[in-house]
């Protein structure tokens, strides 16, 4: 379907829809582990959204690539991507985007070992998932600041965000999210 749409926003000069195309097929060349062939598309679907200024397609296709960077070890290239997206997502004021950009860098600052860092945008975007209501995001984020303060041998503080992510993942009905809460802890 996104091969379909690339030719169809092509052939009709629809460049929101060729950037959002382009950006739908490097998700799935990421899903399905064909980086190259991901970070391809993304890199693709950039200068359309350069072009036309749209933000969010740009923030969406750079936070993409922050993923695939942090996924293959490539951590500073990580951190580049998604602090772009970040500053993207805040100038258009998208609460909800700008928190996962948070909270995928303090994931980046967690795998280095980092883990003050990663503290420090974790509460962040919990700041923000606490605004949104968002019990699925916040039993998320809960989950890495108990991890944050477990590598730092902070137990209590680390036991009190298990137990609240494990409530929050209870409420929002994540089975997966519940089971890495339960590992943590």
């Amino acid at each position: 379907y996104a091969t379909q749409a690339i030719k169809k926003a092509d052939s009709i000069d629809y460049e929101l829809g060729l950037g959002d195309a382009y950006n739908m097929l490097g998700v799935v060349y990421d899903i399905s582990g064909k980086y190259d062939s991901s970070i391809y598309y993304y890199e693709k679907a950039i200068p359309i959204f350069n072009k036309i200024q749209n933000l969010k397609g740009r923030g969406s296709a750079v936070n993409n690539l922050g993923l695939i960077y942090w996924n293959i070890g490539e951590f500073d290239k990580a951190l580049t991507f998604f602090f772009k997206a970040l500053d993207d997502f805040e100038k258009i004021g998208n609460d909800r985007f700008a928190s996962n950009a948070l909270n995928n860098i303090g994931l980046v600052y967690f795998d280095i070992k980092n883990y003050r860092q990663s503290l420090t945008y974790h509460f962040k975007a919990k700041k923000i998932y606490e605004k949104l209501q968002d019990d699925y995001l916040l039993g998320a984020v809960s989950t890495n600041i108990a991890n944050d303060y477990s590598c730092l041998h902070i137990n209590d503080s680390a036991e009190f965000f298990y137990k609240n992510a494990i409530s929050l993942h209870t409420k929002a009905k994540d089975d997966y999210g519940l089971s890495i809460a339960y590992n943590g802890y």
